[in-house]
């Protein structure tokens, strides 16, 4: 591997300071890349850099800069003035290959986001957008493709972490893609499944569930969490990603709704990402928050005891915390 230089070689804090403040330039190069569509457009082939510039279309000298910064990351190949995937950006970066990583859409938009952290932290609230219900169309898709993308890669081994025997009746709230709910079928075939999440994103939905030829076996259910019926009956409750996306008020309103949806002796799991008590750590745990802040009204990253007190608050019992490979943690519950 190359070694890199710097004028500031034999100062490690001056470099690790630089190496902070210059990190968006290389996620910027590979999400421009993702969005021109570049990696799609090389395919399996090896191209010019006026053969792509003229598939995009973009500029020949604009693109070329372009690509040799890709190269230099490491991202894709060049040969005899002549550009092509890598093995790993083949398999993770050209759009309807299986493993491609459908999550760089929605991290794009995050990037935009972002770069209003200033005047948000100024503000105390978002400048963009703040609720699904306000988010156009193309961008619930690619929200809703981002979180599929993740549940699908975590699911067979989240899911082997709950405990599905004796379970009849399921509901997975703020479902998405339904995939975290849909695998917990492969583990116990006999589960009435129920998906809820706002009209919006059912309608996405329901094309995963058509996928997985499980139309007509899982349910579904439309509606706001705060404000409408999700039911009852229910033997577990599912809610993952979900209280982080409102304030503790409404996260009280939510798991009050919860316990009376549930059967006596049901189970709640809550699977979230956790800070510690000083709220510094984990590193991403403690950005992500940051992201909550810019992109939903009164979002936060909670710590175990602030779960604790909402699930206290709320009559639940038998607390358990189970900590997963991802970075995040499955809390328990009784009824």
């Amino acid at each position: 591997m190359k070694k890199e230089t710097s004028i500031y070689k034999y100062d490690n804090e001056i470099n690790n300071i630089l190496d902070i403040a210059y990190g968006f330039q290389k996620s910027r190069v590979l999400l421009t890349a993702h969005e021109l569509n570049i990696f799609t457009i090389l395919g399996d082939q090896s191209k010019s850099s006026k053969e792509i510039s003229e598939e995009i279309p973009a500029n020949k000298d604009s693109i070329e800069r372009l690509l040799n910064a890709l190269v230099s990351m490491g991202i894709i190949d060049k040969a005899t003035n002549r550009y092509s995937n890598t093995r790993t950006s083949y398999s993770l970066l050209i759009r309807d290959n299986p493993n491609y990583m459908s999550c760089l859409d929605h991290i794009n938009n995050l990037f935009q986001s972002w770069s209003n952290l200033s005047e948000t932290v100024r503000e105390g609230k978002p400048a963009g957008i703040s609720a699904s219900t306000e988010i156009s169309e193309e961008d619930l898709n690619k929200f809703i493709a981002a979180m599929n993308w993740r549940a699908s890669k975590i699911a067979p081994e989240l899911v082997k972490m709950i405990d599905l025997q004796n379970i009849e009746t399921v509901i997975d709230i703020g479902c998405g893609s339904g995939a975290l709910g849909m695998e917990m079928l492969k583990v116990n075939q006999n589960i009435e499944l129920t998906l809820f999440d706002y009209p919006e994103v059912i309608k996405i939905t329901k094309n995963h569930i058509n996928r997985k030829s499980l139309s007509g076996i899982v349910k579904t259910l439309e509606g706001d969490l705060l404000n409408d019926n999700i039911g009852s009956g229910y033997d577990l409750v599912l809610l993952s990603q979900v209280l982080h996306a409102y304030s503790i008020w409404d996260n009280l309103t939510i798991l009050n709704k919860v316990f009376s949806a549930m059967n006596h002796g049901g189970t709640l799991v809550v699977h979230e990402y956790i800070l510690d008590e000083k709220r510094t750590s984990p590193d991403y745990n403690a950005l992500f928050s940051l992201n909550l802040l810019l992109n939903t009204s009164n979002g936060n990253i909670m710590t175990e005891n602030d779960l604790w007190m909402l699930l206290t608050e709320t009559l639940f019992s038998d607390f358990k915390r189970v900590d997963t490979e991802f970075g995040t943690s499955l809390i328990f519950g009784k009824r």
